[in-house]
């Protein structure tokens, strides 16, 4: 970009205003400034997320360390002395309606309205990870600003044009 800005610089007579070559090629490379801002945003965002997914995973194996290393020493108790299994009672999961240590169970209606989510959460939580999600925003929001630029660009230019020679 920088070759390709002085080449048309050298080439054009020397003025002390701005051209619009200048405006086309500044913005030009303001895009691709931008482009390797989000090349290493999307990296950094990549690393954060893989350890992030490593630390959970530690944090799952420790957790299922843990359950397990609970579990083993509950049933080593259980061998060396059998009044701990009549100390624990267990209840029923589900009871039937009646009374319930004197007091009355009620039906309860529940009723669920699932939250509206605008259609960008929506097609955003398509993508699982920041640095996806980094990425495909960037895939459309270039093109359609670049898209912008050259529509107002080129309109100015073009009408700006036509207003000199009147």
């Amino acid at each position: 970009m920088a070759t390709s800005i002085s080449g048309i610089n050298s080439s054009l007579p020397p003025v002390s205003y701005t051209k619009a070559i200048d405006v086309w090629t500044g913005v030009c490379l303001t895009f691709v400034f931008g482009a390797l801002l989000e090349f290493a945003l999307v990296n950094y965002a990549s690393r954060s997320d893989a350890h992030r997914a490593a630390l959970k995973q530690q944090q799952v194996a420790f957790a299922a360390q843990r359950k397990w290393d609970l579990e083993h020493a509950a049933l080593e108790a259980d061998h060396i002395d059998d009044r701990s299994a009549s100390a624990f009672a267990m209840r029923p999961l589900v009871r039937q309606h009646g009374d319930f240590h004197g007091e009355k169970m009620r039906a309860c209606e529940v009723h669920v309205t699932l939250p509206k989510r605008n259609w960008c959460k929506r097609w955003l939580s398509k993508f699982p990870t920041r640095s996806k999600r980094i990425d495909v925003i960037s895939r459309i929001f270039f093109p359609l600003m670049f898209a912008l630029f050259n529509l107002v660009y080129w309109t100015t230019y073009l009408f700006r044009e036509d207003m000199q020679d009147l």
